[in-house]
């Protein structure tokens, strides 16, 4: 299977997620997940089943490490303990990629360019830009 790429090495992934989050990701955000972690979180962990530890585990876990101290500790004390299937959150991630390509070319990126960029065809940027 191949892996959606959504943003290229490097380039920073949007900061606020967008309207089509699913509802559980919503949740954590409102039980004080950081907005920042939100895109790792579903870039790593997305259609995955995640054990999420009862107490806040050691500094070099995999969730401090990917997700960073204060989201790991988010998701110890609103799932702590729980085994939780991780949306893949498609629509959001498509949804935030299609905004950044749309940044990029209005920054002056050509349509070839944004293609690599983003793993896309030159054709589905037109689409993505709404000039297809």
């Amino acid at each position: 299977m191949t892996q959606l790429q959504l943003w290229p090495a490097g380039t920073p992934t949007p900061s606020e997620p967008g309207p089509e989050l699913p509802e559980s990701i919503r949740q954590l955000l409102e039980a004080g997940y950081p907005a920042n972690a939100v895109w790792p979180l579903l870039k790593t962990y997305g259609g995955q089943r995640l054990s999420v530890p009862k107490s806040a585990p050691a500094t070099d876990h995999p969730l401090f490490t990917t997700l960073g101290h204060m989201a790991a500790k988010v998701l110890v004390s609103h799932l702590g303990g729980c085994t939780w299937e991780v949306p893949r959150g498609l629509a959001a991630l498509r949804a935030a990629r299609d905004s950044a390509l749309r940044a990029d070319f209005d920054r002056g990126t050509s349509t070839n360019t944004l293609a690599a960029r983003y793993g896309v065809t030159r054709r589905h940027v037109l689409t993505i830009l709404g000039r297809l």
